[in-house]
């Protein structure tokens, strides 16, 4: 039988500020500038080769929490890709959503 991997990894530098609140909780929003790698790989059986490729990405970032109970929040971040891919059609956009816990 075959399979399919992906790793994704993330690092963002942001500029925060809260914007306000929504309904019961605070916003917390960032500006910033994000890097984001991602390898992915399949294998149509066991005896048949990995095909594999690599993403790469270098752009604009955007964070917006909403702290809906004290330190938990529900957010999301993406960051827009910038470079070649974009002059070809091919977009290496990321859209992360999160819960967590912030303090």
């Amino acid at each position: 039988s075959g399979y399919y991997y992906h790793s994704g990894y993330a690092l963002n530098l942001y500029r925060t500020w809260s914007p306000g609140e929504f309904f019961w909780g605070d916003i917390k929003a960032g500006f910033g500038l994000g890097l984001f790698y991602s390898k992915r790989g399949f294998r149509d059986s066991v005896t048949s080769a990995t095909e594999s490729a690599d993403d790469f990405g270098l752009g604009p970032a955007l964070r917006m929490d909403w702290m809906f109970a004290g330190p938990v929040y529900l957010g999301v971040e993406s960051i827009f890709g910038l470079g070649l891919a974009n002059v070809t059609m091919v977009y290496r956009d990321v859209v992360l959503m999160s819960i967590g816990v912030s303090w």
